[in-house]
């Protein structure tokens, strides 16, 4: 990720923009975790929060770090909860790229945030 990867962005977002940066679809993501592609859709859009424990598989699927995927789900899902446990601020979504070279795949800047009027947590 480039100058953008210090930005704050949504899980939602950041589960679409891996998806199509990688070249999947809804149905192949919710293949790999054994949901419905509306599932995956409404992930993407934000309005249902993913199962915790579907995340290290959505991180696999999307080559994304699950640890740092879990870190972002936690701490947009139960910020008070995260920054108790971490000490730390927001992670971004360059902590979750798992991404190099090698991998044929390079680092990506994610979306430009979007404000987010839903309830928080």
């Amino acid at each position: 990720m480039n100058q953008s990867s210090n930005q704050s962005v949504s899980l939602s977002q950041l589960i679409r923009h891996r998806r199509t940066v990688l070249g999947l679809t809804q149905a192949q993501v919710a293949a790999e975790l054994n949901v419905e592609p509306e599932s995956v859709c409404l992930w993407e859009h934000g309005r249902r929060r993913i199962e915790l424990d579907r995340l290290p598989r959505l991180a696999a699927a999307l080559r994304l770090d699950e640890a740092g995927l879990c870190r972002l789900a936690l701490s947009e899902w139960h910020p008070r909860l995260y920054a108790a446990l971490s000490g730390a601020e927001r992670p971004t979504a360059a902590t979750c790229v798992a991404d190099s070279p090698a991998a044929g795949i390079p680092a990506c800047d994610p979306p430009a945030p979007v404000a987010d009027s839903s309830n928080a947590a």
